[in-house]
């Protein structure tokens, strides 16, 4: 396998500097449309090859959204486009440098003598509409050699855009994160969930609070909802044995939720007790795609990720999905990217910074 993206790697940087188009291309070898977003990269004054690119993704029933690439590397302001999808709008793309959107067409971006191709992408349909912007969520999967190895999922829902996970904010945050098993070739141990404090469900919160300082009204009752109220208030003072729960305001009682996760003690039998039900559910059908399905052959995702860090230096790898808006159900799931060392350590970072109770 570190043979086989070597081998591509050299022949790919025979006719791309851009780091960002050699990864593309090596992606799209690497995945098949099923898992990826299946991407192409033109020459941006190959006009007859970009024409047809996006003219294909159109007759495929996807949507463009074309994107640059450039070298040396442009930092910030890479211009993108929502659409052409017609064949009308794709002549005024190419040919008109006011074409509606913040950075105009294909002309403009030209100007830019550090342009060096064009990406264009099978993105599905409503992607940028800001309308369903609700109904995505980007994530990253990363491999962390932490004593014992794990493998974390970041996830930020009601968005589109990978970098949105560069400036989320500790309490919109959700981590997946799963004990790599070295005994087995594809082995996985623990897997939990880590919650940033709005990510739980108010009223529930609310309601449990309420519960917990009332409790006459859990304490000697034997059904399972009591006894998982009881659990509770068991965590909470092994944890946190100085806190008078009477005292507590919903909000600081949710930084107590937190410390929770961070300690490992907010388990899913808690789980329905404070959070909405769509959204473990969401996180389960998250793990299975990525932890089950692509974790083992034929994608075999694990030595996939060991053999594009050692091979490339990319070690986290990109992931854009939506869900249907009623049933939240996944409606597509699919990789979009790949970074290297620096999107490590952030996520490293991201991951270290535990909430504390004040």
């Amino acid at each position: 396998l570190r043979a086989k993206i070597a081998k591509l790697n050299t022949s790919i940087n025979k006719k791309w500097k851009s780091q960002k188009a050699q990864v593309i291309l090596i992606l799209n070898k690497l995945f098949s449309e099923k898992v990826m977003i299946a991407s192409k990269v033109v020459k941006p004054n190959n006009l007859k090859a970009l024409r047809a690119a996006l003219l294909d993704v159109i007759k495929s029933g996807y949507t463009n959204a074309p994107r640059t690439c450039h070298f040396p590397v442009k930092l910030a302001g890479s211009p993108w486009a929502d659409g052409p999808n017609t064949e009308e709008e794709i002549e005024d793309f190419i040919n008109n440098p006011d074409y509606p959107g913040k950075y105009g067409g294909l002309k403009r971006w030209q100007e830019d003598e550090t342009l060096e191709g064009i990406v264009i992408a099978k993105e599905p349909p409503g992607k940028l509409n800001l309308k369903y912007t609700k109904d995505h969520f980007v994530c990253t999967v990363t491999c962390l050699n932490t004593n014992p190895a794990v493998v974390t999922i970041n996830v930020n829902l009601g968005a589109v855009h990978l970098r949105s996970l560069e400036r989320i904010e500790s309490a919109k945050l959700i981590v997946i994160k799963a004990v790599l098993d070295d005994k087995f070739s594809y082995g996985l141990g623990d897997k939990n969930y880590q919650f940033g404090a709005e990510m739980f469900n108010n009223q529930k919160v609310k309601k449990v609070l309420s519960k917990l300082q009332i409790t006459s009204n859990w304490q000697g009752k034997n059904t399972l909802i009591e006894r998982k109220h009881r659990h509770l208030a068991k965590q909470i003072f092994n944890v946190l044995p100085e806190i008078d729960i009477h005292k507590l305001s919903v909000e600081v009682f949710k930084q107590v939720l937190v410390e929770l996760v961070n300690r490992h003690a907010l388990t899913s039998e808690i789980h329905e007790l404070v959070l909405d039900n769509s959204l473990v559910k969401l996180l389960d059908k998250i793990s299975q795609k990525v932890l089950a399905e692509w974790w083992r052959p034929p994608y075999a995702l694990p030595y996939l990720m060991s053999a594009l860090d050692e091979t490339l230096g990319l070690s986290v790898l990109e992931i854009q999905g939506r869900v249907h808006g009623k049933t939240n159900e996944i409606q597509w799931l699919k990789i979009y990217g790949a970074k290297g060392a620096e999107e490590k350590a952030r996520v490293s970072k991201l991951n270290g910074n535990n909430l504390e109770y004040k």
